[in-house]
């Protein structure tokens, strides 16, 4: 089940990745499908094959399994896959990281390659040291899984459920606090306290340091629990504070993003 976890994590830790990488695609359909392809088909594969080799040989561990199933041909081979996937994750989150910064009061005027190194240099230290990180890829893992699992099922029930596919493309960059996604001083405090609460469920069922779990774990993984229960009530105090902006009501038709 821990194994099962730490793909599920794995794989919605891409949730907020994902948007960067559509950023350098030419249509919809380029920026859909290869992420669908590769973070859920290919994912989900890759995935089940962690969970039946940690059946088998009673580890999380992909480098305790790879090689003695694998051979030591199939072993080098998934490593350097790994490895790979490893560099070019990195790219990616650099280059998220560069553009999230641009966003910060200071930063938003500092040079691209000045504001890289200011991304780089906490890493740095890692490279010195790198089994201080390595010693807690899992728990790294499973942390993914207490910030991203909640946001998924707020932004999907708020996407699709509350604003029926709908987003003002007109008033969705406005900071002013007359915007419409503005909310209360800048909060929107029903999306917070549901993260905050799927949060603390995923570390009552699974804590990643320790690697202690609840009973109720081998019922229901971390990740999913603390998605569906921040959704639920999200989608309850939403409609009990009746406090949501459509894009029909803060943009002209023109403006209005369909369904993609």
């Amino acid at each position: 089940m821990i194994a099962f976890e730490l793909g599920v994590a794995n794989g919605i830790s891409w949730w907020g990745g994902i948007g960067f990488l559509a950023r350098n695609s030419r249509s919809r359909r380029n920026a859909i499908y290869p992420e669908l392809l590769q973070l859920g088909v290919a994912g989900a594969l890759v995935c089940c094959v962690g969970l039946f080799s940690a059946l088998v040989v009673r580890s999380h561990d992909p480098s305790e399994w790879m090689v003695p199933i694998g051979g030591v041909f199939l072993g080098v081979l998934a490593l350097g896959f790994v490895a790979l996937a490893n560099v070019i994750s990195t790219a990616v989150s650099l280059y998220a990281s560069g553009l999230t910064l641009r966003h910060v009061t200071g930063l938003n005027r500092m040079p691209w390659k000045r504001l890289m190194l200011v991304t780089i240099a906490p890493c740095v230290p890692f490279v010195f040291w790198p089994h201080e990180l390595y010693d807690l890829g899992d728990a790294f893992l499973a942390y993914n899984g207490t910030m991203y699992a909640p946001i998924v099922g707020i932004v999907f029930v708020d996407f699709f459920v509350l604003r029926r596919q709908k987003l003002s493309l007109w008033a969705i960059f406005e900071s002013a606090p007359s915007g419409a996604y503005h909310y209360t001083h800048g909060f929107h405090w029903p999306a917070l306290a549901s993260l905050v609460l799927g949060q603390g469920l995923y570390l009552f069922l699974y804590n990643p340091i320790t690697g202690e779990t609840h009973d109720f774990f081998r019922i229901m993984p971390a990740s999913p629990f603390a998605c569906l229960v921040p959704a639920a009530t999200y989608y309850v105090a939403t409609r009990v504070l009746r406090k949501r902006a459509t894009a029909d009501e803060y943009a002209p038709r023109q403006f209005i993003q369909p369904n993609i």
